[in-house]
């Protein structure tokens, strides 16, 4: 690669931005509730009475708080830039040296079914970006990104932070759950590694002590079951069933001191559960699909090794 070459690495993408901004759209609206209700008033005894004050400040209130939370994603989420012969990095004007690069981490990780793997790099200043090494479909980087990518991981100096009680970093695992070796942020990008989906989850010092990544085609820690997730569904739509029926009853109900109303609970708890709902069921046919690949992957693995003729191929309904 010549010098000056950069290649972009993906970021998480402008559909993970949105939909933060609309998580965040969504909470504002009900927790900021009560406060927008107060402005309003406070603006119909200053202007008096206008539809404009009644219904254009609820509404714009929380889009200039979901705009903000865009913004502010976007900022954190900059493509990365790798010049592989210069041994440099940039995120929008700032540069760095791969030395510079000290930390790496497992920002989300999907279970079964959901191939999605954020990583954020992070350097000696404190600076961090975000790589999008593989979509929830399981589209990865593709060749010229994974060996920039490499090539930064090899000249870096990731390690796992260490606290002064554990200056060998023995319990590094457990005190920082997701953190990662060299050698794991290589394998992860490279695809001889899969992050387990509970890598990202824990916080400091409440570490399962359980490893970050395994060999990609090995089985996953613990046999993935969905039934607790469908057992989630089922009780965020209780939830919504439940304030349904109260605003039903009585539909000016408020919840609580914070003045919420119940039929936006209703709502919220019930397009929740649907959603919620669709992921997983779109989340278990992949994983059924991906473990029926896998299984046919070493069942020809053992007729190669055996000498056997491969198995013969089914004609589709195409042919």
């Amino acid at each position: 690669m010549s010098s000056g070459a950069w290649v972009r690495i993906p970021s998480p993408t402008a559909r993970h931005r949105w939909l933060i901004a609309v998580a965040s759209l969504a909470i504002s609206g009900v927790v900021l509730w009560t406060p927008i209700g107060t402005v309003t008033r406070h603006l119909d005894r200053a202007f008096g009475p206008s539809p404009v004050i009644s219904f254009g400040v609820p509404v714009l209130l929380p889009l200039v708080i979901g705009g903000i939370a865009y913004l502010i994603s976007a900022e954190r989420t900059q493509p990365l830039e790798v010049d592989a012969a210069r041994s440099r990095l940039r995120v929008g004007r700032r540069e760095w040296g791969f030395s510079e690069v000290t930390g790496a981490r497992i920002e989300l990780a999907g279970g079964d079914g959901d191939d999605t793997l954020v990583l954020r790099l992070t350097t000696t200043g404190g600076e961090s970006c975000g790589v999008l090494v593989s979509t929830r479909t399981g589209e990865r980087i593709d060749d010229a990104q994974r060996d920039a990518l490499l090539s930064l991981v090899d000249g870096s100096r990731i390690a796992p932070p260490r606290s002064k009680d554990d200056p060998h970093g023995r319990f590094a695992h457990v005190e920082f759950p997701g953190h990662l070796t060299r050698e794991d942020t290589a394998a992860l990008i490279d695809g001889s590694g899969t992050a387990e989906a509970s890598a990202a989850a824990g916080q400091r010092g409440l570490g399962s002590g359980a490893r970050n990544v395994r060999t990609s085609g090995t089985p996953r820690r613990g046999p993935g079951s969905f039934r607790g997730q469908y057992a989630v569904v089922g009780f965020i739509a209780a939830m919504g069933m439940f304030f349904a029926v109260i605003a039903v009853q009585q539909p000016t109900a408020l919840f609580g001191r914070s003045g919420i109303p119940v039929v936006g609970l209703a709502v919220f708890f019930l397009a929740g559960a649907v959603i919620t709902f669709l992921t997983t069921r779109r989340d278990s046919r992949r994983a059924a699909e991906q473990r029926a690949a896998a299984a046919a992957a070493r069942e020809e693995a053992e007729r190669a090794a055996a000498g056997e003729p491969p198995a013969p191929v089914r004609p589709t309904e195409a042919d």
